[in-house]
C-alpha cells in the first residue's frame, strides 16, 4: 500500500469517517489532516480513494502559465499551503518563470508568515515582497 500512497491524496483512515488529505510522509508513517484533525498514521491503516474521489477542496489544483505565474493558498492550512507552494515554485522554476505570486490571503497573518519564511531559505527565490495593490499577495522573484 505504501507505494500507492504520495503526499496530495485523499485516503480512509481505518476506523475514521472522514477523508483525509496526506500532507507529509516519514518512512511508513503518515501526516492525516481533515479540518483541524491531524494525525500519524501508519501505511496499513490507509486506504487511497478511488481517483474520481482524490479531489479535494482543501488541495488546490496547480497550473501555471506563461501569463499568470501564481498559486493561491488561501483557505488552506499552512501544513497544505507549503506542499502547495513547493510544487508550484517547482513548477516556475522549470518553466524558467521570472516571478511567482503567491496568493495568501490577509486572514490571520499566518500564511503570509509562513509564505515569507519559507521564501527566506529558497535559493532560487531572489528576493520577495507584498504585493503594493494587494497585500494579500507576495511576489517571488526567482
Amino acid at each position: 500500500m505504501t507505494t500507492e500512497l504520495f503526499v496530495g491524496a485523499r485516503v480512509k483512515v481505518e476506523g475514521q469517517r472522514a477523508a483525509f488529505d496526506v500532507v507529509e510522509r516519514r518512512g511508513d508513517e503518515f501526516l492525516v489532516v481533515a479540518g483541524v484533525i491531524r494525525l500519524w498514521v501508519g501505511a496499513e491503516r490507509l486506504k487511497l480513494l478511488p481517483r474520481r474521489e482524490q479531489s479535494s477542496k482543501l488541495v488546490p489544483e496547480i497550473s501555471l502559465t506563461e501569463s499568470t505565474h501564481s498559486v493561491d493558498l488561501h483557505g488552506l492550512t499552512v501544513a497544505l499551503a507549503e506542499v502547495e507552494l513547493e510544487k508550484a515554485l517547482s513548477d516556475a522554476l522549470l518553466i524558467h518563470a521570472d516571478h511567482l505570486d503567491i496568493i495568501h490571503g490577509i486572514g490571520t497573518g499566518k500564511l503570509k508568515e509562513f509564505v515569507q519564511r519559507y521564501l527566506s531559505k529558497v535559493k532560487q527565490v531572489k528576493r520577495f515582497t507584498v504585493m503594493e495593490r494587494n497585500p494579500g499577495t507576495t511576489r517571488a522573484y526567482l
